[in-house]
Parts: C-alpha cells; structure tokens; sequence
C-alpha cells in the first residue's frame, strides 16, 4: 500500500531559487512603487518606499538576490559540479564588489 503523503523532497537549492524568485518579484515591486512615487504624485503616501529607496541594505539584498538567480541558472546550464559552482561564486563575489564600489 502506497503512503498517502509524498515522500520525495525537492533539493534544497530548488526551494532556496523558489524564495527568491519571489522576494526578487516582491523588491521589484517596492522598486516600482518608489520610483513611481518619485516621479509622480500617487494618491497616497507611503514613507517606508522613500526609506526603502534610499537604503543600500535594500539595494544590495537586491542585487543578491539577482546574482543568485542568475548565476544559479548558468551552473545548471553549464552543466553542475562543485568546481564550477566555486568559480561562479567568486564571479558572483566580484560582480558585488564591482558593483558596491560605484555605488
């Protein structure tokens, strides 16, 4: 008789893409929201988008959570392996560093 509850777990790295796929859909959003409220006048005011706006914090959980995706997806595209995840993660470092210095 077969269990009625799945036992097959998805990997770790999967549910970890899927999180982030919606807090990058989420902080796009804000983005959106607050470039949109600087730009032009909505009909309400929301202070926590201009703080939001302003804050690296946010700008680099962001770019993060991007690289992630992104880089993610190339290693499964490339074919998976720890070497070639190793090399992607020090792209991915440097692509931070890169980005935190010009901004």
């Amino acid at each position: 008789m077969q269990d009625a509850h799945n036992s097959e777990y998805h990997p770790l790295i999967s549910t970890l893409r899927l999180y982030a796929g919606w807090l990058l859909a989420c902080l796009f959003t804000v983005y959106a929201f607050g470039v949109f409220q600087q730009i032009r006048a909505l009909p309400f005011r929301l202070p926590l988008l201009d703080e939001w706006m302003d804050s690296p914090m946010i700008l680099n959980s962001t770019l993060v959570t991007f690289l992630f995706l992104l880089l993610s997806s190339v290693h499964q595209i490339i074919g998976r392996g720890l070497w070639k995840g190793a090399m992607l993660a020090v792209i991915g470092f440097f692509a931070l560093v890169v980005f935190r210095m010009n901004t």
